[in-house]
């Protein structure tokens, strides 16, 4: 028995996510903290201890203190590199730590 008003699982999780700007914006967030390692490649990863976003800001906790700097100086692009991979602005800063 065949149902006339059936929809695709992607058109409805497409709905979900429209009317709850809220589980977007998590899943945005997701998709950016996953991004980190891909972005930035596996040996920054390894040095990278903690990481999570607060209020628009991604806080990034670093074992090392000469790439903390590095990063530091290309925070502007990686902010507009992660935001793109998120696929909506998600952070406004990035903020290095020890």
């Amino acid at each position: 028995m065949r149902r006339k008003n059936t929809q695709s699982i992607s058109d409805i999780l497409k709905e979900v996510f429209e009317e709850n700007p809220l589980l977007q914006r998590k899943l945005a967030e997701t998709r950016l903290l996953a991004a980190w390692p891909e972005i930035l490649g596996k040996s920054v990863a390894q040095y990278t201890n903690t990481l999570y976003i607060s209020k628009e800001v991604l806080y990034v906790s670093l074992s090392s203190a000469v790439l903390r700097t590095e990063l530091s100086l290309c925070r502007e692009m990686l902010i507009e590199k992660l935001n793109k991979s998120a696929g909506l602005k998600v952070i406004s800063n990035i903020v290095f730590t020890a």
